[in-house]
């Protein structure tokens, strides 16, 4: 996914992760940024996990301690949570 951080004289801003950014790279910087890291990572035995791969719902009674999703969590969730 892609996001982006900005810094100003009163403070910062960013994004929070979110399922809709999974698989959107839209700055061909990133882009190449992206598969130079990807060959790195698989060398090391990683994996780039997909948007398809993380649609799919948890096991029933799994709880993700985020306050982004109400119900229903995903392995997405399970990833990239927010708790306040």
């Amino acid at each position: 996914m892609e996001g982006d951080k900005q810094w100003h004289a009163n403070g910062s801003s960013s994004y929070m992760p979110a399922f809709d950014m999974l698989d959107r790279i839209s700055t061909p910087a990133v882009s190449m940024l992206a598969r130079q890291v990807q060959g790195v990572l698989e060398e090391k035995g990683f994996i780039r996990v997909l948007r398809a791969q993380l649609e799919g719902p948890l096991e029933t009674g799994l709880r993700v301690p985020t306050v982004m999703a109400d119900d229903g969590f995903t392995q997405f969730d399970a990833l990239f949570y927010w708790e306040d």
